[in-house]
């Protein structure tokens, strides 16, 4: 803030040099070390802005660096933007060594009128074209199958696949010169340039979204969910399962993205996993470097007093969710459609469990009688630990029961059965054990009375003896 202009405009270089260039090579070695280099695919350059800063006295930058590795790299090609308009192709192509196709009888198309055509050398100005068979038109068709000698982009396998998968091949004139019409065309290759052409936006399109979320900015520089789709449909594939892992998740544009993308693939809908700091909004507007950001960190801190939740950027990333869900499903009512726009929050924290290790000379009967739970967590917490400790997926359906006054909760219907509540009876074991679950896990402290500890075991083995029982 100290700064003088010249000094800012220097300051400014060095800071894009630095994040452009060497910072992408920086991040390449960096990434070799986690996916190795041999799983390097290449650096995308995204055009993340319209409206370059004008404080570089030498270059504007409009250009952020998306460096792509794969996990294990493999030999199935990219997926870019689709071409969906039928044109028609020529077939023939200059370069092409001289090859014979094989036509076959009432599969193509012409304008001429109904004739006999001879065996014979055909052809444009650039190329020559031999018929080695003569043919006959009916009703635009040509009837019987004939061979044509040329320059062709296509061999034979080739066009009998693209036949059989409905192309047209069409032969419009005397010159016999063909061309084929796709019914629908494979995605093209992605170029390493993202920008408005292949229908990614820009950081001012993610920003005028902002508005039709929030009716106001609350979020600095995000970047448009365009963009995550696009990189999202380079290698997705209908017959493999996806989670887009974004660790650092910021306004989570990732998430709404996945929603986008999972509406137009219901059939095989990608998962989502967001991390992110919960950043205190306050010291964000402390640090702001604008007046402009510090009004869109305002915003946000408004936005988590109205909805009475810490002001941190975790709460609004999370109420971002939620209202895209609605738009899109709102959109989808008009339809009688209904698409799964839920998520779960989950919390890093230190152990459920108390320090209850001790040395013999610390140990005494108040020790031994001491809860091993710590005081402020609830039954969710532990249920997720238990999760965790049999590896569950934490995105397993949960449903919380009453058994006999109790709550208990059921992990993919009685793969797990847990029980956190205190003073559990003997009649709320009892029904559990006769669902059979695979996993029953409850509290040491969770037992009425000392009868329900000396008969939980055997109320199992008479109403579920395969079931794993486990006591935290």
């Amino acid at each position: 803030s100290n700064l003088d202009e010249e000094d800012l405009n220097d300051w400014y270089s060095n800071e894009m040099k630095n994040n452009s260039a060497e910072f992408s090579i920086f991040n390449e070695k960096l990434i070799d070390e986690i996916f190795g280099a041999n799983n390097f695919i290449d650096i995308y350059n995204w055009a993340k802005t319209e409206t370059p800063e004008n404080l570089s006295i030498k270059c504007r930058q409009i250009i952020e660096y998306v460096i792509c590795y794969q996990k294990n790299k493999d030999n199935v090609k990219f997926r870019g933007i689709q071409k969906f308009s039928s044109s028609s192709n020529g077939l023939l192509n200059q370069p092409n060594a001289v090859g014979t196709l094989k036509f076959p009888a009432n599969r193509v198309k012409t304008s001429m009128s109904d004739r006999h055509i001879a065996a014979g050398m055909y052809g444009t100005d650039k190329y020559n074209v031999e018929l080695l068979d003569d043919v006959d038109i009916k009703g635009g068709l040509f009837v019987n199958e004939f061979r044509l000698r040329a320059k062709f982009k296509w061999q034979q396998s080739y066009l009998d696949n693209e036949l059989k998968n409905g192309t047209i091949i069409n032969i419009p004139t005397s010159k016999l010169s063909p061309s084929y019409e796709k019914k629908e065309y494979d995605p093209e290759v992605p170029t390493n340039l993202i920008n408005s052409k292949v229908g990614v936006g820009t950081n001012e399109n993610a920003g005028e979204h902002q508005l039709e979320i929030f009716e106001r900015k609350v979020f600095n520089f995000p970047k448009p969910t365009s963009l995550m789709k696009y990189l999202m449909g380079f290698n997705y594939n209908t017959d493999e399962q996806y989670i887009v892992l974004d660790f650092f998740s910021g306004s989570a544009s990732t998430a709404e993205a996945v929603i986008e993308f999972n509406l137009d693939n219901k059939e095989n809908p990608i998962q989502y996993i967001m991390v992110q700091i919960a950043e205190d909004l306050e010291e964000a507007k402390r640090t702001a470097s604008s007046k402009s950001q510090q009004e869109i960190v305002h915003n946000a801190i408004d936005l988590c007093n109205q909805l009475k939740v810490p002001a941190v950027l975790t709460e609004v990333a999370k109420e971002r969710i939620r209202r895209a869900g609605r738009k899109i499903n709102e959109k989808l009512g008009v339809r009688n459609e209904k698409l799964d726009t839920g998520f779960r929050v989950l919390k890093l924290d230190s152990s459920n469990m108390e320090d209850v290790y001790y040395t013999p000379q610390d140990f005494d009967l108040q020790t031994f009688f001491s809860e091993n739970v710590k005081a402020d967590r609830t039954s969710e917490d532990l249920l997720f630990q238990v999760m965790l400790d049999l590896g569950i997926e934490l995105s397993a359906k949960i449903e919380s029961k009453h058994i006999a006054g109790k709550e208990v909760h059921f992990v993919d219907d009685t793969y797990l059965v847990a029980c956190f509540d205190t003073d559990v009876n003997e009649t709320t074991i009892k029904e559990i054990a006769k669902l059979q679950p695979i996993y029953f896990v409850m509290r040491d402290a969770s037992a009425s009375n000392d009868n329900v500890i000396d008969n939980f075991e055997q109320i199992f083995k008479h109403y579920s003896p395969d079931t794993n029982c486990r006591i935290i």
